[in-house]
């Protein structure tokens, strides 16, 4: 009998790899779903307990914030569930729906089917990706899902001037303005560098959107002056006590290693354009193109000059308009010997520091909401049994500054008191103090935890319970020696460990133990280095009762 076997050689393996990964990646995001020790405490006063979440939550006069539209979105889920595997499953269909809108953007521009999904594999892939959609409420998610959407819609009306077009264009970029501050600047900017650019060449109807977008951003600036910048306090949003140079060569250092492509090649690629247009003169604008690509400066510039810390996910919206004009440039560029050299460094960092980051933040993410939610079950069922009679029981973040980990401590007293727990059975102290590594963090004087009224350091006395988690900021060897050198002055109560744990091991974790290690009381006096935590570990949470 003659059987028909498959020639595995003509299928065409990648094709088949790629919708797995896909797949895989979109159902991780819900897997362990549960609610975190980061910022998923707001939900606790509304949507856990049937409120809409306010669209005032998040304009905050005080500190020069305003995003009024974060997590707006979960209020529409909230009204199916408030499980936590549904607000993840949201940013799961999400992420199918970006994946897809991005070949849509990207099959335009690369024929090769291969190399789109390459493309899209290593996007996916980067810690800022990562990051934000295995969180819940990061502005960046969005802010890039409805950029993409705005672009395609954007190309659609300078092809075909239909109503329809224009709408889906203006809806889509305003809702991302209230998503992300400086969203205005990138927008803004883009508009009016594809209107220059497109004086000449556009029509009257293709130059209306780029108004439109101009006025959009205008109305945001104005909003914000009204609402925010007249009443803005002392201390904005991302001031440190840091010298200011040494605080922007440390996260120019860290951003250049978590997003390459931004900086060896989208910065790079700006300053050849403007090279080869304003001083050569020898070529003519793109008006699409460089006006994508010269308005992600603007966006950068307010992380690199302004805002003076780093978060992984910080950038990411920066890729919705960086990466067409990369691709668009990418065989003039790669002609040049200087990109030549500048996409294999790229591409070398995303592997000896950008994969190691990814790997170590779906340890973190994927444990830490099961950790923290199965140490909250704990905690409440420990207090309940040793507090009462006047008795409130005294809990430590170890090693957590409440200056720089105010999430963390606003986390536990929130899901605590939701768990029906009140603050005569307990208090929450931190054991350290004085960082001050974020100026804008102010004393609560009303607050009946210790944490927050106080900055001083309270002492760990005879009975008190310490929760080890990833958030401690003093340093932690890979086994893990000082939390078993504890031991032998604490009795370990609880251990929450969900998942194989992953260090942060990569080139800014290894320079920054080199750093601590030579020069830690420099730093420390200098302000720029107050985590020791090199290595982001334990990922494991850890309760212990002084002996």
């Amino acid at each position: 009998m003659n059987l028909k076997i498959l020639n595995y050689k003509k299928i065409d393996w990648f094709s088949v790899v790629f919708p797995f990964i896909i797949i895989v990646y979109g159902l991780l995001i819900v897997i362990n779903a549960n609610f975190s020790a980061i910022d998923d405490y707001v939900f606790v006063d509304n949507l856990l307990k049937g409120k809409p979440l306010p669209i005032d939550s998040f304009v905050l006069p005080e500190v020069g914030r305003f995003f009024p539209l974060l997590g707006f979105e979960y209020n529409f889920v909230a009204l199916f569930s408030t499980s936590p595997y549904f607000f993840f499953g949201f940013n799961s269909i999400q992420f199918f729906i970006v994946v897809y809108l991005i070949y849509y953007l990207l099959k335009d521009y690369i024929k090769d089917k291969k190399v789109i999904f390459f493309v899209i594999l290593i996007l996916i892939f980067l810690p800022s990706f990562v990051s934000s959609w295995h969180r819940l409420l990061l502005s960046e998610r969005n802010v890039f899902f409805l950029l993409i959407l705005f672009l395609i819609f954007f190309l659609k009306y300078q092809k075909d001037q239909k109503p329809l077009y224009i709408i889906l264009s203006l809806i889509f970029a305003n809702i991302a303005l209230y998503y992300k501050e400086p969203v205005f600047l990138m927008l803004g900017s883009f508009a009016f560098f594809h209107l220059l650019f497109g004086w000449k060449e556009l029509n009257p109807k293709q130059k209306l959107l780029d108004y439109l977008l101009i006025v959009s951003s205008f109305i945001f600036i104005v909003l914000y002056f009204f609402i925010v910048y007249i009443n803005k306090g002392e201390t904005p949003y991302g001031a440190t006590e840091a010298q200011w140079i040494l605080n922007f060569l440390k996260n120019s250092f860290r951003y250049s290693m978590y997003e390459p492509i931004i900086f060896f090649i989208i910065l790079p690629a700006i300053i050849l354009r403007i090279h080869e247009i304003l001083i050569l003169k020898e070529k003519k604008p793109d008006i699409f193109h460089d006006s994508l690509l010269f308005s992600t400066f603007f966006y950068l510039s307010i992380f690199l000059f302004y805002l003076k810390f780093f978060s992984h996910y910080y950038l990411l919206p920066i890729y919705a308009f960086g990466l067409l004009p990369i691709l668009y440039y990418f065989k003039e560029l790669y002609k040049k010997m200087l990109f030549k050299f500048l996409f294999s460094l790229t591409l070398l960092i995303i592997l000896i520091n950008g994969i190691p980051t990814t790997l170590h933040l779906l340890s973190l993410y994927k444990s830490m909401q099961v950790n923290f939610q199965n140490t909250i079950d704990f905690l409440v069922s420990y207090i309940k049994d040793n507090s009462g009679n006047e008795k409130r029981l005294s809990i430590f973040l170890y090693n957590t500054d409440f200056s720089s980990g105010a999430h963390n401590f606003t986390s536990y007293e929130k899901f605590l008191e939701f768990r029906g727990l009140n603050h005569h059975e307990f208090d929450l102290k931190a054991n350290v103090g004085g960082f001050q590594l974020l100026k804008y963090i102010k004393e609560n004087k009303n607050s009946p935890y210790t944490y927050a009224r106080e900055f001083e350091p309270s002492t760990i006395e005879s009975g008190d319970i310490v929760i080890i988690t990833p958030f401690m900021q003093s340093f932690v060897s890979l086994d893990k020696r000082e939390i078993k050198e504890m031991l032998k002055d604490y009795d370990l109560l609880f251990h929450a460990d969900s998942i194989p744990e992953i260090p942060e091991l990569n080139i800014v974790s290894l320079a920054k133990y080199y750093l601590y290690k030579k020069y830690e009381k420099e730093l420390r006096d200098t302000k720029v280095m107050s985590n020791s935590n090199v290595f982001f570990y334990p990922i494991d949470f850890y309760v212990l009762r002084k002996k």
